[in-house]
């Protein structure tokens, strides 16, 4: 009997230490240094020959003392139209240069920042927007404090970006209008299907690392539903996604339209993988942006 216990405990210890760093690998990935991500957009001509000048390099402090690494993009000096660009998992703000590009066309002046533990920021605990919602609160508040109160402030996120933006709509962010690319509406289905598709497992034991997760890094997956902040919103949203995405499957972008009760779009790009929506179709992506914005503020009037 005692052989027996001795067993179950050796392979409780053994299970338990493979969740916990199932659930660590999830929430402290190797993320992309800001040298491999510019080299990589310029490679792939993800500026469209352009060329952009970041101005105002500062540092922005959250609510539990991280800091920020933030910097501005301007357009038209005139426009008081501002944009906030969230990067995706693993990435850096230069993952958003190119839809920075874009905007410019428009004549928005753009807001682009590093998510906590990624690019120039010191290393942190990932939450996929349980902590990052209050991040991007206090750079839309530092973007009022610089600006101007009397400015305007739409939000666009790619990938776990888009999936933070929605998570900050529980703390009522004063902003117009939201572009979600290829956002999720809850997280533990990514991380099954990356559980199975990446490491060859069951999807299942992403939820068996769920405690652990909650135990050494202070959340849980289960609080990653932006789904659930959509059933009062009222702010439009823009959804886009890609059909052929293999690392958030487009049913996510379908069912939060479905769910958000304000003005909404969804704009669905046949074959295309993630986040390339923009790459795929750059001249559609603008004019998709380009008319959403102006019924947003058509519907305002």
């Amino acid at each position: 009997m005692e052989f027996l216990i001795g067993v179950i405990a050796v392979v409780f210890v053994l299970v338990s230490v493979f969740l916990t760093l199932m659930a660590r690998f999830a929430v402290r990935p190797k993320v992309h240094t800001l040298e491999y991500e510019l080299n990589y957009i310029k490679q792939h001509d993800f500026m469209q020959g352009e060329s952009l000048e970041i101005e105002n390099e500062h540092t922005v402090t959250t609510f539990d003392g991280h800091e920020l690494w933030v910097g501005f993009v301007p357009g038209d000096p005139e426009n008081k139209h501002y944009i906030v660009l969230s990067h995706g998992y693993t990435s850096t703000r230069y993952g958003m240069y190119k839809y920075a590009v874009l905007w410019r066309k428009l004549g928005y002046n753009c807001v682009i920042y590093d998510n906590r533990g990624h690019g120039a920021n010191k290393p942190a605990t990932i939450t996929f927007g349980v902590r990052e919602s209050h991040d991007l609160m206090a750079v839309i508040e530092d973007t009022y404090e610089r600006y101007g109160r009397d400015i305007r402030i739409g939000l666009h996120g790619e990938s776990m970006g888009a999936g933070l933006q929605l998570m900050a709509l529980e703390h009522k962010p004063k902003i117009d209008f939201i572009i979600n690319d290829c956002g999720y509406s809850e997280i533990l289905p990514v991380l099954r299907w990356k559980v199975q598709d990446g490491f060859h497992l069951p999807g299942w034991l992403a939820d068996w690392a769920m405690p652990y997760g909650k135990l050494f890094f202070g959340y849980s997956f289960s609080e990653v539903r932006p789904i659930d902040r959509l059933k009062e919103n009222e702010i439009p949203i823009c959804f886009v996604h890609g059909t052929s995405d293999t690392f958030t499957a487009h049913w996510h972008s379908e069912k939060m339209y479905e769910v958000n009760k304000g003005y909404k779009e969804l704009h669905l790009y046949d074959g295309v993988d993630h986040a390339e929506c923009i790459v795929n179709d750059p001249e559609r992506y603008l004019k998709m942006m380009q008319a959403f914005v102006e019924k947003v503020y058509t519907k305002e009037a």
